[in-house]
């Protein structure tokens, strides 16, 4: 996760600002009297995989090989087992964090 979106996550709903370059809790600019992030909060959210990326990746994945399986299993082509196991292995490949 980037620091943006570690400080949505933080900090929902917070106004602030960062400069460029900005990648440590202490440059960031808090403009609504929120409480700033620590250092040690920055670093465990950017730890934390991104969910939006993942969601991108998995997207893109199911497009591009997923769909076309599915489709040819309508016309007869492929086997909906196909399809299963395809969108299975996409899963194991962009696995969403456990809750």
């Amino acid at each position: 996760m980037d620091i943006t979106a570690a400080l949505r996550h933080l900090r929902p709903g917070a106004q602030w600002s960062i400069p460029a370059g900005c990648v440590t809790a202490d440059c960031v600019i808090w403009h609504d009297g929120a409480k700033p992030v620590t250092q040690a909060e920055l670093d465990a959210a950017m730890a934390l995989p991104d969910l939006a990326l993942i969601a991108v990746q998995r997207a893109t994945a199911y497009a591009a090989e997923a769909d076309p399986l599915f489709f040819a299993a309508q016309r007869g082509e492929a086997t909906m087992e196909q399809w299963r196991a395809k969108v299975d292995e996409i899963r194991k490949r962009y696995p969403k964090p456990a809750s």
